[in-house]
């Protein structure tokens, strides 16, 4: 027989063999095959041996059981059951015990060969993968509950629609309503300027740089009772399902809205209090004086002859009538200040006014006048009336306050710029204020002379914040009190 033909097969045939071989046993991934019927592994690479603990694929071969390799013995069972309707089975995931009784998880593919009822598969460790994906679950977890727990709304937009929202959200937005569009929100009037804005930069994915308050009606309901609900928005740009969307957080603020109304209230019915006991404290002495000299008329009235004594208790009447009249004007000046009529004006201008009105009274009290005003002062929009009025009200004060000092007596006024805002002080060498009593100057009808009637500061505090400045008091450097004063040089919305 020739077999000159045959071995060259033969050499090619044990070549492509020990290459199988050197793959199988080199491949990064345990390759296997095992009986059915003996219940064992047949063959494995060193990979499988390693995957199960074993320090060699012989010991490995010697010791093992395939029923012994699976966790869950039911999951041989049904592997074999779909092997053999469908011949193979791919990327199936289950525990398996390794040598020393800890467990791993596998991923691994089988085929079945029913001549012999064995089993070829590969089988790769995924217990890292395992643990990663059961971490991030957990995470998700915990990140849901965090989520659907917070008191904070929380809601994820897509362009202008809903992606999600948490419990929170729904509770603010209304149990009953399904809303779908961001944009759908039944807003205030006041603030629905403000809410397009917010539309606007949803809609165009720009998140808002500062916190966003407005209200809204959750329901018809609450429009009828015009009750909105005030809210707080931030937003904010997330990477969602592999897309940009708007994070929306949401507050709810309608309860510390009105504990600031309540607050409010308490604050003006303390005022209103203040006002009361300063209105009776100073109507009620030339009341009783009036009541007096009426009296003394109706004596003077049996006697004919008492004319001339008549006309003088009239005259001490409307005396005491025109101080009541004061009274009422003051606190109706307090309670209804005069519309301002504001202009571009220098406030320099309104503080030369002041002096030269109080010149005479300077004078006569030897007060020391010092200026240090800036003559590079931008312009105001002041009313400039109002403004003297402030300045001369001031003034005045320094002045009462000096009154039986035997001392210096100074007042200095000091003007200048700083930043965007002008500065003015009004500082006096008299006794100064208590610091016990600081937070209570700008109170109606609270004074410290007993003569005084207490809303002189008040109304200057009102003209400055109709301004939309700010007033405040401090000790000055000839230790009395220091009137300071900032207004703002942009022109401003003025109140009325």
């Amino acid at each position: 027989m020739d077999i000159t033909d045959r071995k060259p097969m033969e050499i090619e045939l044990q070549e492509s063999r020990e290459k199988y071989r050197s793959l199988f046993n080199n491949a990064l991934i345990g390759l296997f095959q095992a009986s059915l019927e003996q219940d064992r592994i047949l063959e494995c690479n060193e990979q499988a041996a390693e995957l199960f603990g074993f320090k060699s694929r012989g010991e490995f071969l010697k010791k093992t059981s395939l029923k012994n390799l699976f966790v869950d013995p039911d999951t041989l069972e049904n592997n074999i059951k779909m092997l053999v309707s469908l011949e193979k089975i791919n990327n199936q995931e289950t525990q398996f015990f390794k040598q020393d009784g800890s467990l791993f998880w596998g991923r691994y593919s089988l085929r079945f060969f029913s001549d012999n009822s064995c089993i070829e598969g590969v089988i790769t460790d995924v217990t890292q993968q395992k643990d990663a994906e059961k971490a991030l679950g957990e995470s998700e977890k915990r990140f849901q509950d965090l989520v659907e727990n917070s008191l904070m709304g929380i809601s994820i937009i897509r362009y202008n629609d809903f992606i999600y929202t948490n419990p929170e959200q729904k509770r603010i937005f209304s149990p009953n309503q399904n809303l779908k569009l961001f944009d759908n929100l039944d807003v205030h009037a006041d603030d629905r300027l403000k809410f397009q804005q917010v539309c606007a930069a949803i809609k165009m994915k720009h998140p808002l740089k500062s916190d966003i308050e407005f209200r809204f009606f959750p329901d018809e309901k609450s429009k009828q009772k015009q009750e909105p609900k005030h809210i707080v928005i931030r937003t904010d740009l997330i990477l969602y399902r592999g897309e940009p969307m708007t994070l929306l957080n949401m507050v709810d603020i309608t309860q510390t809205k009105r504990m600031e109304q309540l607050a409010l209230l308490k604050s003006k019915m303390t005022s209103l209090g203040h006002v009361s006991v300063g209105i009776a404290h100073e109507i009620r002495s030339p009341l009783t004086g009036i009541n007096l000299l009426i009296e003394g008329i109706r004596e003077n009235f049996k006697h004919p002859d008492s004319a001339s004594d008549i006309h003088e208790l009239l005259d001490q009447i409307e005396k005491a009538s025109l101080k009541i009249e004061a009274v009422v004007k003051r606190v109706l000046d307090f309670s209804r200040p005069s519309e301002l009529k504001v202009k571009s004006d220098n406030i320099n201008n309104a503080i030369q006014a002041a002096i030269g009105l109080s010149q005479t009274v300077l004078y006569k009290d030897d007060i020391i006048l010092e200026t240090d005003l800036k003559t590079d002062l931008p312009c105001l929009y002041i009313d400039n009336h109002m403004i003297e009025q402030l300045f001369l009200n001031l003034i005045n004060n320094a002045v009462t306050a000096m009154k039986d000092q035997t001392a210096s007596k100074i007042i200095r006024i000091c003007s200048n710029r700083q930043d965007n805002d002008i500065l003015v002080s009004v500082s006096d060498s008299g006794p100064g204020i208590p610091d016990d009593i600081k937070e209570k100057i700008f109170d109606p009808f609270f004074s410290t002379r007993n003569q005084g009637a207490g809303v002189g500061l008040s109304i200057c505090q009102r003209i400055i914040t109709d301004h939309g400045g700010v007033i405040s008091i401090s000790t000055s450097e000839y230790h009395g009190a220091q009137v300071n004063i900032r207004l703002p040089i942009e022109k401003r919305l003025i109140r009325r």
